[in-house]
């Protein structure tokens, strides 16, 4: 039977917790702001970690012709995809391009 943290996921256990949580004080080393490290609220960086996700989260077309047509996709015949299968088959060869038929 083993003893200790040799079977525990990362040497997850609350020893291990209650280790790291009492070696967290600082025993004269440097602190984030001794780096010079500047703290902030999470009220302060909101609004610029989330602008990227809203850009366009407003955005309203003034025309229909103005909306992009989606591409749809097309059936491939037994043909193309038996040449498919056979470029796939040759490895260092299939990166070349198929010869239209």
């Amino acid at each position: 039977m083993p003893f200790g943290n040799a079977n525990l996921f990362y040497n997850a256990s609350l020893d291990r917790l209650e280790r790291d949580a009492i070696s967290d004080t600082p025993e004269g080393y440097p602190d984030l702001t001794d780096l010079g490290v500047k703290l902030s609220t999470v009220e302060e960086r909101l609004p610029w970690e989330l602008a990227p996700f809203d850009a366009y989260g407003y955005y309203q077309y003034e025309d229909v012709n103005e909306k992009p047509v989606p591409i749809l996709p097309q059936m491939v015949t037994m043909q193309e995809e038996r040449a498919i299968n056979v470029q796939r088959s040759n490895l260092p060869l299939s990166l070349l391009p198929i010869p239209a038929m």
